[in-house]
């Protein structure tokens, strides 16, 4: 299972930031719509699920914790799956 930290530490890494957490909101750390679908798509190979389904909802993904909340949704319905 892929866990919040992993997700924190991805996501700062690739901002070059520090000290972020499930409720930084991505408009304020500097990530636009296609910065989060290369997110999600990174995710999806790190991970083996399918992220960029019909589910998927752009604009309700605000915060680091929401991507965190449908990833894990994922995993959980697809499992076994998950690296």
């Amino acid at each position: 299972m892929f866990s919040q930290k992993q997700l924190i530490s991805l996501v700062e890494e690739r901002c070059g930031l520090q000290n972020l957490s499930l409720d930084s909101e991505f408009a304020k750390i500097g990530l636009d719509s296609t910065a989060i679908i290369d997110l999600m798509i990174e995710l999806e190979v790190i991970l083996n699920i399918d992220v960029l389904d019909n589910r998927l909802q752009l604009d309700e993904m605000i915060r680091l914790g929401d991507v965190y909340e449908y990833v894990r949704g994922l995993s959980g319905m697809q499992s076994g799956s998950a690296k």
